[in-house]
Protein backbone atom coordinates (compact mmCIF):
# COMPACT_ATOMS: atom_id res chain seq x y z
CA UNK A 1 0.00 0.00 0.00
CA UNK A 2 2.55 2.29 0.75
CA UNK A 3 4.25 1.22 -2.19
CA UNK A 4 1.80 2.14 -4.51
CA UNK A 5 1.21 5.42 -2.55
CA UNK A 6 5.02 6.22 -3.50
CA UNK A 7 4.84 5.35 -6.87
CA UNK A 8 1.58 7.72 -7.54
CA UNK A 9 3.45 10.81 -5.96
CA UNK A 10 6.22 10.09 -8.23
CA UNK A 11 4.08 9.91 -11.08
CA UNK A 12 2.09 13.23 -10.10
CA UNK A 13 5.86 14.80 -10.05
CA UNK A 14 6.95 13.27 -13.34
CA UNK A 15 3.68 15.22 -14.97
CA UNK A 16 3.80 18.49 -13.26
CA UNK A 17 7.55 18.46 -14.11
CA UNK A 18 7.14 17.92 -17.71
CA UNK A 19 3.69 19.45 -18.86
CA UNK A 20 2.74 22.07 -15.83
CA UNK A 21 5.81 23.76 -15.99
CA UNK A 22 6.70 24.61 -19.31
CA UNK A 23 3.48 25.45 -20.26
CA UNK A 24 3.17 27.61 -17.21
CA UNK A 25 6.43 29.41 -18.96
CA UNK A 26 5.47 29.53 -22.33
CA UNK A 27 2.01 31.13 -20.82
CA UNK A 28 4.21 33.67 -19.74
CA UNK A 29 6.59 34.88 -22.52
CA UNK A 30 3.37 34.91 -24.98
CA UNK A 31 1.49 37.43 -22.06
CA UNK A 32 4.76 39.51 -21.99
CA UNK A 33 5.16 39.64 -25.76
CA UNK A 34 1.03 40.26 -26.19
CA UNK A 35 1.63 43.29 -23.67
CA UNK A 36 5.00 44.69 -25.78
CA UNK A 37 2.53 44.24 -29.28
CA UNK A 38 -0.03 46.12 -27.46
CA UNK A 39 1.78 49.09 -26.24
CA UNK A 40 3.26 49.97 -29.60
CA UNK A 41 0.28 49.81 -31.44
CA UNK A 42 -0.89 52.13 -29.03
CA UNK A 43 2.07 54.30 -29.04
CA UNK A 44 1.38 54.45 -33.22
CA UNK A 45 -1.89 55.15 -32.62
CA UNK A 46 -0.98 57.79 -30.22
CA UNK A 47 1.97 59.23 -32.95
CA UNK A 48 -0.70 59.10 -35.85
CA UNK A 49 -3.33 61.27 -33.84
CA UNK A 50 -0.56 63.84 -33.24
CA UNK A 51 0.70 63.87 -36.95
CA UNK A 52 -3.00 64.62 -38.17
CA UNK A 53 -3.39 67.31 -35.72
CA UNK A 54 -0.40 69.36 -36.62
CA UNK A 55 -1.53 68.16 -40.13
CA UNK A 56 -4.57 69.71 -39.51
CA UNK A 57 -2.74 72.90 -37.73
CA UNK A 58 -0.51 73.58 -40.82
CA UNK A 59 -3.62 73.68 -43.32
CA UNK A 60 -5.30 76.28 -41.12
CA UNK A 61 -2.02 78.55 -41.18
CA UNK A 62 -1.28 77.96 -44.87
CA UNK A 63 -5.22 79.69 -45.47
CA UNK A 64 -4.43 82.30 -43.54
CA UNK A 65 -0.97 83.48 -44.73
CA UNK A 66 -2.71 83.22 -47.98
CA UNK A 67 -5.96 85.37 -46.64
CA UNK A 68 -2.96 87.82 -45.69
CA UNK A 69 -0.71 87.82 -48.61
CA UNK A 70 -2.94 88.19 -51.15
CA UNK A 71 -1.76 92.06 -53.07
CA UNK A 72 1.15 90.44 -52.41
CA UNK A 73 2.13 89.91 -56.00
CA UNK A 74 1.30 93.73 -56.31
CA UNK A 75 3.78 94.89 -54.35
CA UNK A 76 6.57 93.31 -55.20
CA UNK A 77 7.13 95.34 -58.56
CA UNK A 78 7.26 98.38 -56.69
CA UNK A 79 9.88 97.40 -54.31
CA UNK A 80 11.86 96.28 -57.81
CA UNK A 81 11.51 99.89 -58.63
CA UNK A 82 12.87 101.11 -55.33
CA UNK A 83 15.79 99.14 -55.54
CA UNK A 84 16.39 100.11 -59.39
CA UNK A 85 16.14 103.56 -58.23
CA UNK A 86 18.48 103.11 -55.46
CA UNK A 87 21.21 101.06 -57.69
CA UNK A 88 20.97 104.23 -59.82
CA UNK A 89 21.63 106.37 -57.42
CA UNK A 90 24.49 104.17 -55.93
CA UNK A 91 26.01 104.22 -59.46
CA UNK A 92 26.04 107.72 -59.67
CA UNK A 93 27.65 108.51 -56.58
CA UNK A 94 30.45 106.38 -57.79
CA UNK A 95 30.79 108.31 -60.82
CA UNK A 96 30.52 111.41 -58.90
CA UNK A 97 33.33 109.95 -56.78
CA UNK A 98 35.33 108.52 -60.34
CA UNK A 99 35.67 111.81 -61.67
CA UNK A 100 36.63 113.33 -57.89
CA UNK A 101 39.75 110.99 -57.89
CA UNK A 102 40.86 111.67 -61.30
CA UNK A 103 40.40 115.17 -60.24
CA UNK A 104 42.99 114.67 -57.12
CA UNK A 105 45.02 112.21 -59.42
CA UNK A 106 45.57 115.13 -62.01
CA UNK A 107 46.39 117.75 -59.55
CA UNK A 108 48.73 115.37 -57.88
CA UNK A 109 50.63 114.52 -60.83
CA UNK A 110 50.87 118.38 -62.12
CA UNK A 111 52.11 119.14 -58.60
CA UNK A 112 54.41 116.55 -58.51
CA UNK A 113 55.65 117.42 -62.04
CA UNK A 114 56.41 120.76 -60.54
CA UNK A 115 58.54 119.74 -58.10
CA UNK A 116 60.46 117.57 -60.09
CA UNK A 117 61.48 119.94 -62.76
CA UNK A 118 61.85 122.43 -59.51
CA UNK A 119 64.29 119.85 -58.28
CA UNK A 120 65.88 119.34 -61.35
CA UNK A 121 66.28 123.25 -61.53
CA UNK A 122 67.81 123.30 -58.39
CA UNK A 123 70.22 120.84 -58.79
CA UNK A 124 70.82 122.08 -62.47
CA UNK A 125 71.65 125.78 -60.66
CA UNK A 126 73.68 123.86 -58.05
CA UNK A 127 76.14 122.32 -60.41
CA UNK A 128 76.81 125.75 -62.32
CA UNK A 129 77.64 127.08 -58.85
CA UNK A 130 80.07 123.97 -58.11
CA UNK A 131 81.54 124.55 -61.31
CA UNK A 132 81.70 128.06 -60.98
CA UNK A 133 83.55 127.74 -57.65
CA UNK A 134 85.98 125.27 -58.78
CA UNK A 135 87.09 127.85 -61.80
CA UNK A 136 87.39 130.23 -59.07
CA UNK A 137 89.64 128.24 -56.85
CA UNK A 138 92.11 127.34 -59.76
CA UNK A 139 92.26 130.97 -61.15
CA UNK A 140 93.12 131.96 -57.19
CA UNK A 141 96.07 129.46 -57.53
CA UNK A 142 97.56 130.77 -60.64
CA UNK A 143 97.11 134.54 -59.40
CA UNK A 144 99.16 132.42 -56.47
CA UNK A 145 101.88 130.89 -57.84
CA UNK A 146 102.27 134.31 -60.09
CA UNK A 147 103.06 136.28 -56.44
CA UNK A 148 99.80 138.39 -57.44
CA UNK A 149 98.26 138.42 -54.06
CA UNK A 150 95.81 140.83 -54.49
CA UNK A 151 94.11 139.31 -57.53
CA UNK A 152 94.44 135.69 -55.38
CA UNK A 153 92.77 137.55 -52.61
CA UNK A 154 89.50 138.81 -55.08
CA UNK A 155 89.14 134.99 -56.39
CA UNK A 156 88.73 133.79 -53.18
CA UNK A 157 86.23 136.34 -51.86
CA UNK A 158 84.34 135.55 -54.79
CA UNK A 159 84.87 132.02 -54.63
CA UNK A 160 83.58 132.54 -50.43
CA UNK A 161 80.68 134.01 -51.99
CA UNK A 162 79.48 131.00 -53.31
CA UNK A 163 80.37 129.10 -50.55
CA UNK A 164 81.53 130.64 -47.40
CA UNK A 165 81.13 127.14 -45.17
CA UNK A 166 84.25 125.35 -47.65
CA UNK A 167 87.66 124.67 -46.36
CA UNK A 168 89.07 124.87 -50.02
CA UNK A 169 88.54 128.62 -49.71
CA UNK A 170 88.52 128.83 -45.56
CA UNK A 171 91.79 127.78 -45.07
CA UNK A 172 93.52 129.43 -48.34
CA UNK A 173 92.12 132.75 -47.32
CA UNK A 174 92.82 132.26 -43.43
CA UNK A 175 96.62 131.45 -44.21
CA UNK A 176 96.61 134.43 -46.41
CA UNK A 177 95.35 137.18 -43.82
CA UNK A 178 97.30 135.33 -41.48
CA UNK A 179 100.50 135.60 -43.54
CA UNK A 180 99.92 139.45 -44.41
CA UNK A 181 99.25 139.90 -40.84
CA UNK A 182 96.09 141.08 -41.01
CA UNK A 183 95.54 138.91 -37.80
CA UNK A 184 91.83 140.53 -37.20
CA UNK A 185 90.65 138.70 -40.39
CA UNK A 186 92.63 135.64 -40.08
CA UNK A 187 91.03 134.91 -36.76
CA UNK A 188 87.93 134.68 -37.11
CA UNK A 189 88.19 132.98 -40.09
CA UNK A 190 90.61 130.86 -38.92
CA UNK A 191 88.21 129.87 -35.74
CA UNK A 192 85.81 129.17 -38.45
CA UNK A 193 88.55 126.08 -39.78
CA UNK A 194 88.90 125.07 -36.36
CA UNK A 195 85.25 124.64 -35.76
CA UNK A 196 84.84 122.47 -39.06
CA UNK A 197 87.89 120.89 -38.71
CA UNK A 198 89.25 120.27 -34.97
CA UNK A 199 92.32 118.12 -36.10
CA UNK A 200 93.95 121.12 -38.17
CA UNK A 201 96.83 121.57 -36.25
CA UNK A 202 98.11 124.40 -38.65
CA UNK A 203 95.16 126.61 -38.12
CA UNK A 204 95.17 126.45 -34.16
CA UNK A 205 99.34 126.95 -34.40
CA UNK A 206 98.47 130.07 -36.67
CA UNK A 207 95.49 131.47 -33.86
CA UNK A 208 97.91 130.70 -30.75
CA UNK A 209 100.51 133.24 -32.97
CA UNK A 210 97.82 135.99 -32.80
CA UNK A 211 96.90 135.52 -29.48
CA UNK A 212 101.04 135.87 -28.24
CA UNK A 213 101.24 138.55 -30.33
CA UNK A 214 98.39 140.16 -27.97
CA UNK A 215 100.60 138.84 -25.00
CA UNK A 216 97.42 136.32 -24.28
CA UNK A 217 100.66 133.88 -23.57
CA UNK A 218 98.44 131.47 -21.15
CA UNK A 219 95.70 130.46 -24.01
CA UNK A 220 98.61 130.59 -26.86
CA UNK A 221 100.16 128.56 -24.78
CA UNK A 222 97.21 126.07 -24.33
CA UNK A 223 96.88 125.96 -28.17
CA UNK A 224 100.34 125.29 -28.58
CA UNK A 225 100.40 122.39 -26.63
CA UNK A 226 97.66 121.43 -28.66
CA UNK A 227 98.94 121.55 -32.08
CA UNK A 228 102.11 119.92 -30.91
CA UNK A 229 99.56 116.94 -29.42
CA UNK A 230 98.23 116.72 -33.25
CA UNK A 231 101.47 116.80 -35.04
CA UNK A 232 104.73 116.62 -32.61
CA UNK A 233 107.25 116.57 -35.36
CA UNK A 234 106.76 120.39 -36.87
CA UNK A 235 109.88 122.75 -35.40
CA UNK A 236 107.66 125.29 -35.49
CA UNK A 237 105.31 124.75 -32.73
CA UNK A 238 108.23 124.05 -30.51
CA UNK A 239 109.68 127.55 -31.49
CA UNK A 240 106.71 129.51 -30.51
CA UNK A 241 106.34 127.78 -27.26
CA UNK A 242 109.96 128.63 -26.76
CA UNK A 243 109.07 132.39 -27.11
CA UNK A 244 106.54 131.82 -24.98
CA UNK A 245 108.68 130.58 -22.21
CA UNK A 246 111.74 132.81 -22.93
CA UNK A 247 109.24 135.92 -22.47
CA UNK A 248 107.51 134.87 -19.11
CA UNK A 249 111.09 134.00 -18.29
CA UNK A 250 110.68 130.57 -17.63
CA UNK A 251 114.22 129.61 -19.68
CA UNK A 252 114.66 125.96 -18.17
CA UNK A 253 111.63 125.07 -20.32
CA UNK A 254 112.35 127.65 -23.42
CA UNK A 255 116.03 125.12 -23.66
CA UNK A 256 114.16 121.81 -22.84
CA UNK A 257 111.92 123.13 -26.04
CA UNK A 258 115.10 124.26 -28.13
CA UNK A 259 116.62 120.77 -27.30
CA UNK A 260 113.72 119.11 -28.94
CA UNK A 261 113.82 121.16 -31.86
CA UNK A 262 117.47 119.98 -32.25
CA UNK A 263 116.73 116.91 -32.24
CA UNK A 264 114.46 117.08 -34.86
CA UNK A 265 116.49 119.01 -37.27
CA UNK A 266 119.71 118.12 -36.09
CA UNK A 267 121.41 119.90 -39.29
CA UNK A 268 119.70 123.37 -39.22
CA UNK A 269 121.62 126.08 -38.92
CA UNK A 270 119.20 128.25 -38.17
CA UNK A 271 117.87 126.30 -34.88
CA UNK A 272 121.60 125.33 -33.96
CA UNK A 273 122.19 129.11 -33.82
CA UNK A 274 118.77 130.32 -32.19
CA UNK A 275 119.82 127.50 -29.55
CA UNK A 276 123.64 129.27 -28.98
CA UNK A 277 122.23 132.42 -28.59
CA UNK A 278 119.59 131.06 -25.58
CA UNK A 279 122.67 129.57 -23.74
CA UNK A 280 124.42 133.17 -24.53
CA UNK A 281 121.94 135.06 -22.93
CA UNK A 282 121.29 133.06 -20.03
CA UNK A 283 125.54 133.05 -19.11
CA UNK A 284 126.11 129.62 -20.19
CA UNK A 285 129.11 130.10 -22.40
CA UNK A 286 130.41 126.56 -22.76
CA UNK A 287 127.13 125.17 -24.39
CA UNK A 288 127.02 128.61 -25.84
CA UNK A 289 130.33 127.50 -27.77
CA UNK A 290 129.59 124.31 -28.60
CA UNK A 291 126.28 125.07 -30.12
CA UNK A 292 128.25 127.84 -32.21
CA UNK A 293 130.98 125.58 -33.29
CA UNK A 294 128.20 123.05 -34.56
CA UNK A 295 127.00 125.82 -36.75
CA UNK A 296 130.08 126.15 -38.52
CA UNK A 297 130.03 122.19 -39.02
CA UNK A 298 127.45 122.57 -41.03
CA UNK A 299 127.66 126.21 -42.63
CA UNK A 300 131.34 126.94 -42.62
CA UNK A 301 130.63 130.44 -43.53
CA UNK A 302 128.45 131.57 -40.94
CA UNK A 303 129.58 135.17 -40.00
CA UNK A 304 127.47 135.21 -36.67
CA UNK A 305 129.13 131.97 -35.32
CA UNK A 306 132.88 132.83 -36.01
CA UNK A 307 132.33 136.77 -35.22
CA UNK A 308 130.37 134.95 -31.33
CA UNK A 309 133.55 132.73 -31.39
CA UNK A 310 136.28 135.36 -31.96
CA UNK A 311 134.56 137.29 -29.14
CA UNK A 312 134.40 134.56 -26.39
CA UNK A 313 138.32 133.87 -27.44
CA UNK A 314 139.43 137.59 -26.73
CA UNK A 315 137.54 137.36 -23.05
Amino acid sequence: MQRTDLIIYFWLFLTAAIVIIPCGYLLYVLWNKSSDFIERKAQVFKENKELKTIKNDLEEQKEEFIATNEYWTFIAPDDSEKKWEEEAEVKEENVDTESSILSVKENTDEKLAELIEDAEKREQAQEREKKKFDSLLLEAELFKNEWKFEAYEKKLIEAMAIDDESLKVLKPLSDLYFTLGNYKKALSLLKKVTEKDPTDHKAIWQIAEIYFVAWDTQTAELLIEKAINLKNDNPKYYLTMVEIYYNTERYDEALAFMEKIIKLRPTNPKYLLATAELYEQIWDIDNAKKYYFTVLEYEQNNEKAKAKLREFTRE
